[in-house]
């Protein structure tokens, strides 16, 4: 009988497996049953044994680096996919106009994306990407079709050191009336005077046309906290609109961290109360005024002016239960067609269907 020792089990993740064979020495198609010893597996085929979430047939994970299936095939948990014609039915995502690949698996993609209005003046929408881990955004120029990897971008944003761009996007159109649209990106990693204020966070206004390589330093106005703010996290979320009502776009900059975890989510919900004027979106997902972390979201209308409490909210929507986290807000689509925006809140800790089964609201705009 001979012994054939093909590998060692090291991860403790029942792979990197070794194969033990006796030989049929009589010719009758069987060999002598051999027990794998203590530290060893009967089965091959392990792509990195020190990762034990990497061996045949697990599942991928996005932006964990590493190809969990050892399939070889990039990391397929990581790709967009892009339908650009509706109205849309169940689908299949195979059947998506688009796909963008992290085909290197190290660029940690999907911090913020949309579908923007045209950034290089060609009369065709065009794609963002952010991929904070790389402190990037990848621009892909409208029309997009096929497959595509993310870094085979038209061209790229990027951030200051440590910057983290592209946790927040903002591309409303227009915003310096010049004809062109612009675009807002924020870093909350930026280092304030060069890392004497760690986190302190900023965001960046590029003005259109735009259509090669940018860099932070490129921007046009940039938008910071300075001394004592460090830890702020500004431009962890932004939005714009016109909130003041003189015709010109405004901006609204989320700091997490400097208040109670309010404006981890910030965004424009249209003009929910039909006064004209747009309206603010403040997501508070670890609010706990009702109960512990249930979650709020605090709507102001248009005019807002000086310094306000969450308390001068216009309205406030609070998460059913504890720990619902509810405060995931998207708005400015009239979903009903009545001619009030509506706006959409989601609660992912919302528990009826089963643990973390999450709940998404829609609540329909209205003067009353």
């Amino acid at each position: 009988m001979q012994l054939f020792v093909q590998s060692q089990r090291e991860a403790g993740d029942h792979d990197e497996l070794i194969q033990i064979e006796s030989e049929d020495e009589i010719g009758d198609d069987f060999g002598l049953a051999c027990e794998a010893p203590e530290g060893y597996v009967d089965r091959g085929g392990d792509c990195d044994d020190a990762d034990v979430s990497s061996y045949p047939g697990a599942e991928e994970i996005c932006g964990d680096r590493a190809d969990n299936d050892c399939a070889g095939d990039g990391d397929p948990a990581c790709r967009l996919y892009l339908l650009t014609e509706g109205p849309y039915s169940d689908a299949d995502l195979t059947d998506a106009d688009a796909v963008l690949n992290d085909e290197d698996r190290s660029l940690d993609f999907f911090s913020a994306l949309g579908v923007v209005p045209d950034l290089d003046g060609d009369g065709i929408d065009d794609l963002v990407v952010g991929a904070s881990g790389a402190n990037t955004v990848y621009v892909h120029l409208g029309p997009v079709s096929g497959q595509r990897d993310l870094g085979d971008s038209d061209f790229d944003f990027t951030g200051s050191t440590g910057g983290r761009l592209a946790m927040a996007l903002a591309a409303p159109g227009d915003i310096d009336g010049d004809g062109w649209n612009d675009i807002l990106l924020s870093g909350p990693g930026h280092l304030f005077d060069g890392g004497t204020y760690p986190y302190t966070g900023q965001a960046y206004l590029f003005l259109g046309p735009i259509t090669a390589d940018r860099t932070a330093e490129d921007a046009s106005a940039e938008l910071y906290l300075g001394p004592g703010h460090d830890e702020s996290l500004l431009g962890r979320s932004a939005c714009t609109g016109d909130i003041d009502g003189d015709g010109l776009l405004d901006v609204a900059l989320g700091a997490p961290g400097a208040g109670r975890k309010h404006s981890t989510v910030l965004n424009d919900s249209g003009d929910a109360n039909g006064d004209g004027r747009a309206d603010i979106l403040i997501g508070a997902p670890h609010n706990n005024d009702d109960e512990d972390s249930n979650g709020a979201v605090f709507i102001f209308y248009g005019s807002v002016t000086g310094t306000a409490e969450s308390s001068d909210a216009d309205a406030t929507l609070a998460g059913e239960g504890a720990e619902n986290y509810a405060g995931l807000v998207a708005g400015g689509a009239d979903a009903d067609g009545d001619g009030f925006d509506d706006l959409l809140v989601g609660a992912p800790g919302e528990s009826t269907n089963g643990t973390w089964a999450g709940a998404a609201y829609l609540v329909r705009g209205g003067d009353d």
